[in-house]
């Protein structure tokens, strides 16, 4: 089986996967989308990808056996170069505005193959509460 542990911040989304099969596990990020409040699908940028290269294929990673590793994903519409240089729009709006996000859901759509067979998964986190 496999282990995912998020942690969601204004910026971007973070987790953790943790490879408890026997099999490989990889993560075809062509196929990993970050689900938005109003259900709309956006391709992702992961950690060590350069803003730059924000439209190019992205290589899978490939999760041994018993392995874990820590990455972060953002929306590619988040991403845009203006006057010179990279700017990234937060996930969210700030408050007051993000008061309205009360009660939505955004997610992570995440396939994985382990062992050579696809599986898909969906991650579907909601709003309960804004701060601040």
């Amino acid at each position: 089986s496999i282990r995912i542990l998020f942690a969601i911040s204004k910026g971007q989304v973070e987790f953790v996967l943790q490879n408890r099969t026997a099999h490989p596990v990889r993560v075809e990020w062509k196929d990993v989308f970050y689900i938005d409040t109003l259900g709309k699908a956006h391709r992702v940028l992961h950690d060590g990808v350069r803003f730059v290269d924000k439209d190019k294929p992205q290589p899978p990673t490939v999760l041994p056996p018993g392995e874990k590793m820590e990455d972060a994903i953002i929306p590619v519409s988040c991403v845009y170069f203006s006057g010179g240089r990279w700017f990234r729009v937060p996930l969210f709006p700030e408050v007051p505005e993000a008061r309205e996000y009360k009660g939505r859901a955004f997610g992570v759509a995440m396939p994985l193959s382990i062992n050579e067979e696809a599986r898909k998964y969906q991650f579907m986190f909601k709003i309960t509460g804004v701060q601040g």
